[in-house]
């Protein structure tokens, strides 16, 4: 991914690649989630936006997916406003002007401004420093290269798949935590307490919780990825949870 001159992770999306109907509609949707969670790991303070890269070489009909990019800019704009900073546009081919008509319609004023067509790779280093663009692209950093699940990542998640009571345990410690966020979110909206550094506190520790519970229940619900394995994210939840449940110890700790 590597970062922008501002500091935001890079996402890179090679449009050419996706194949309108190769697989359904759903899967592609949850697996956009999945990679704008793992994406959002990558941010790391005061940074709070990423960027997107989208190379549209050699893009044909088939890859045009109307369906896809709407899910797209519903969850963008819906689900994950402000996250995203800039998106760079390079290689659109001249009629790709009436797809992005339509697709412009679709968009938030604020979001659309966002989005730059370039006329070539050599502008994206006008935001992008050459060291850090892919070969691809006309950088000198190597070209994207999966690293594979390793035997230990398959162990952990036959164990946190197979885990069905632990993972009753903590989606209700989660599920009690956010209610209990939400309740204390209302009563600080509704000013229904008389001393406001109490009532802020309170908020403080709720949230707090409320994070900790979810941490609990990220190895449950998702996975390492290539970014895990190559050191670029360090979510030790995996360890303590894999670990605590090897040894018997059905006890979370906050």
């Amino acid at each position: 991914m590597g970062k922008d001159k501002a500091g935001r992770p890079i996402t890179y999306v090679h449009a050419k690649e996706h194949i309108k109907g190769q697989y359904p509609l759903q899967a592609t949707e949850r697996l956009i989630i999945f990679f704008i969670e793992t994406a959002r790991l990558l941010i790391e303070p005061p940074v709070e936006e990423g960027t997107i890269v989208i190379d549209m070489l050699n893009v044909g009909l088939q890859n045009l997916d109307y369906q896809y990019i709407k899910f797209m800019i519903n969850i963008v704009q819906n689900y994950y406003p402000e996250c995203l900073g800039i998106a760079l546009v390079v290689n659109a081919p001249w009629t790709f002007n009436t797809v992005w008509s339509v697709i412009k319609s679709w968009l938030d004023p604020v979001v659309a401004s966002k989005i730059h067509f370039l006329r070539s790779s050599k502008e994206l280093t006008e935001y992008i420093n050459p060291m850090d663009l892919p070969k691809r692209l006309g950088g000198s950093q190597m070209d994207f290269e999966f690293h594979p699940p390793t035997e230990e990542d398959k162990a952990q998640m036959k164990i946190f798949r197979t885990d069905k009571e632990g993972m009753e345990k903590v989606k209700f410690e989660h599920m009690e935590a956010a209610q209990h966020y939400i309740n204390m979110t209302l009563k600080w909206a509704t000013r229904q307490t008389q001393n406001e550094d109490d009532e802020r506190m309170n908020r403080v520790q709720t949230a707090k919780r409320l994070s900790a519970a979810f941490e609990q229940f990220v190895p449950y619900v998702s996975t390492r990825t290539h970014f895990h394995r190559t050191g670029e994210i360090q979510e030790p939840i995996f360890d303590i949870a894999y670990n605590r449940i090897c040894a018997g110890d059905s006890e979370t700790s906050y």
